[in-house]
């Protein structure tokens, strides 16, 4: 996971943002998996995900 933040993208990412490349942090979320034989799964984003606006 710590080498993503040096891949090619993520360094011009935070170049043409004007981000400090060590001053960024990198984030894991882990969830629990849902028996879907017991319950309902699914995808939920907070954005949408063609136009990027909430």
């Amino acid at each position: 996971c710590l080498a993503s933040l040096f891949t090619d993208r993520a360094i011009h990412y935070r170049i043409d943002k004007g981000f400090d490349h060590f001053a960024v942090s990198l984030s894991v979320g882990v969830m629990k998996m849902v028996r879907s034989d017991l319950a309902t799964s699914g995808v939920m984003f907070s954005i949408d995900t063609e136009s990027g606006f909430p």
